[in-house]
């Protein structure tokens, strides 16, 4: 099961790209394409959390993979890999010096919801 939250820096108006190891909740295997039915995606300025910013859509296909990816230098976590590569739009993240947060929610065949969230700062850049 995924329970750490993602963190790290970009530069205000530019976009985040999220990798991550999704696991099923019932043996801990890397999901699959074929075990989900659904991801959503809604985005948060930490200082409003009443308020989503953006609801970006991802389709499973492309942001899952059925085998776990380490041929790449994006993944640096360890040697094992990811299944889940998403971008999210620079235009979710506007302003600078704030904490954005991004929750994914995974819903496989079952039913059963799975979360990968991350916690992006931005640094201002001050000709944005």
């Amino acid at each position: 099961m995924q329970s750490d939250i993602i963190k790290f820096d970009i530069f205000e108006d530019s976009p985040a790209t999220i990798l991550a190891r999704v696991v099923a909740l019932d043996d801990g295997d890397p999901i699959q394409q074929a075990d989900l039915t659904s991801i959503t995606c809604a985005i948060f300025d930490t200082l409003d959390t009443e308020t989503v910013l953006s609801t970006p859509t991802l389709v499973v296909a492309n942001v899952i993979f059925d085998t776990l990816q380490t041929s790449n230098s994006r993944w640096t976590e360890d040697t094992t890999g990811y299944n889940f590569d998403f971008t999210i739009p620079a235009s979710s993240f506007p302003s600078g010096d704030r904490i954005y947060r991004a929750e994914f929610k995974f819903t496989d065949t079952g039913s059963s919801v799975t979360w990968v969230i991350a916690e992006i700062h931005t640094i201002p850049v001050f000709t944005s």
